[in-house]
């Protein structure tokens, strides 16, 4: 029922604006039926709108994320200046970033040419199941998702979901130019949010 009111406002409204109203009635739905469950015992009713609730929050997130990443570009939000390893690089060399940099995930490259990306997480895992001192070529993931600095932000974390991705590697034209993490695009969503809501404030006074 949702989705078909959402469905019917989008014929009017506009699909953002029809997820924004229907979110807000499915929430203003769920706490009746919270309510309601509650005084009355039925707590298997409550809890479906427990479920209805965070449903509908989840989409009002989702909507504001959408509107608010789809201003900007990849090539304004990623992350140009990461730590970067050369085909040549140990684990080693790895690990002594990793004590001095909160960085997640690092570029592998051979010239100006991306190899791949290196994780912390496949770091940690390596020093754990390995006592060598392996080549970072050796444990790197070579089948990254590639995005263009010209793409939106909101492409590119559709991009990064599709693929169940939590990097992307950021090229303009053939050439690598940094890389894009989940962070990155958490980061701009908050930044990006705070200087819409500080222009809609100025225009109002």
């Amino acid at each position: 029922g949702w989705r078909i009111l959402r469905a019917m406002m989008a014929m009017s409204l506009g699909f953002p604006n029809a997820k924004t109203i229907s979110a807000a009635i499915g929430q203003s739905i769920a706490i009746i039926l919270g309510v309601f469950g509650l005084l009355s015992g039925n707590f298997i009713l409550a809890l479906v709108a427990v479920f209805v609730f965070f449903g509908a929050s989840q989409e009002t997130v989702e909507v504001a994320m959408k509107s608010v990443l789809t201003t900007r570009r990849v090539g304004d939000a990623c992350n140009k200046d990461v730590p970067t390893f050369m085909s040549g690089d140990r684990v080693s060399k790895v690990v002594e970033v990793l004590l001095n940099s909160p960085q997640q995930e690092f570029p592998v490259k051979q010239g100006t040419t991306l190899l791949g990306i290196v994780t912390r997480d496949i770091v940690l895992h390596t020093l754990e199941s390995s006592h060598d001192d392996l080549y970072v070529t050796e444990i790197m993931q070579r089948d990254y998702l590639r995005v263009n600095a010209t793409q939106t932000l909101d492409e590119a974390r559709d991009a990064m979901a599709h693929k169940q991705s939590p990097v992307a590697a950021v090229y303009d034209g053939d050439r690598y130019i940094g890389l894009l993490s989940e962070r990155d695009l958490q980061e701009a969503f908050t930044i990006l949010s705070f200087v819409q809501r500080q222009a809609q404030a100025r225009i109002a006074t």
